[in-house]
C-alpha cells in the first residue's frame, strides 16, 4: 500500500476545501471527528478563514438506541403502502418480522 505523502495531501485538502461553499463546509465540519487529522487541521483553518464555526456533530447515540413509536396505524397494508410511498415512512406489515 502507497503512503500518502502529507504536504501533498494537505495542498489537495487546500484546493478541495477552498473552492467549497459555506453549506457544504458546514455539513462536512459536523462529521469532523471522522475526517484525518491533516483534513480536520485544513478544515479549521479554511472555516476560520471564512469566519465560520466548526460546530460538533449531534451526539446520534440516543437517537439510534430510542424506541420506535407508533404514529400511524392502518387497517389495510394496501393504505400502509400508499402512505410509505407518498413520504419516506418506514412502515412493517404485522406479519413482517422486526429483527
Amino acid at each position: 500500500m502507497a503512503t500518502i505523502d502529507p504536504d501533498l495531501e494537505r495542498q489537495r485538502l487546500v484546493a478541495l476545501y477552498s473552492g467549497m461553499n459555506d453549506g457544504e463546509l458546514e455539513k462536512l465540519a459536523a462529521s469532523m471527528t471522522e475526517l484525518t487529522g491533516v483534513a480536520s487541521s485544513v478544515l479549521s483553518a479554511e472555516l476560520s478563514r471564512r469566519g465560520l464555526s466548526a460546530t460538533p456533530a449531534a451526539d446520534t447515540a440516543d437517537l439510534e438506541s430510542s424506541e420506535l413509536v407508533t404514529i400511524r396505524k392502518f387497517e389495510e397494508l394496501h393504505d400502509a403502502s400508499l402512505a410509505k410511498g407518498s413520504h419516506y415512512c418506514p412502515v412493517r406489515s404485522r406479519t413482517e418480522s422486526v429483527g
